[in-house]
């Protein structure tokens, strides 16, 4: 069996990725509800500062923890073309433990800003083990 020339540690990835949901949507509430406390308690001012800073901070978390793994792509190819092989969509779905369609995303994505380029003819023997002849493989532009 043969191991990856760079090993991306998808679980730090998707810990990561589940704490900034769950602050995200506790700081959201926590906002929200101190939008309507009771003014006699705390000055109408100080209540409307915190409740929108902390929902604001809530969607900012919420977007990191939602938004796509581009940049961890983005070194997990780099990694792969400096070892000289490239990375089909299959790999990097295996690798990051994300759907194929989050996988091809992530590379399209990639492509469109100049980062990665379709490799040419990849011999087989460059190919990660599994993957089919007629898939797309990715290479960094160095």
């Amino acid at each position: 069996m043969a191991t990856p020339m760079y090993d991306f540690d998808w679980k730090t990835l998707h810990e990561r990725r589940q704490v900034y949901k769950a602050m995200g949507w506790i700081m959201l509430v926590v906002g929200i509800l101190s939008l309507f406390v009771d003014e006699a308690r705390f000055p109408m001012r100080t209540t409307l500062a915190v409740g929108v800073t902390l929902c604001l901070t809530g969607l900012v978390s919420l977007y990191l923890g939602h938004r796509l793994p581009i940049i961890e792509a983005r070194e997990y190819v780099f990694a792969c073309s400096q070892k000289g092989r490239p990375v089909t969509a299959s790999e990097l779905c295996h690798q990051m433990r994300v759907s194929v369609h989050t996988a091809e995303l992530i590379l399209d994505t990639l492509v469109q800003k100049g980062f990665i380029r379709v490799a040419k003819a990849v011999p087989a023997a460059k190919r990660a083990p599994g993957s089919s002849a007629s898939e797309p493989a990715y290479e960094a532009i160095v």
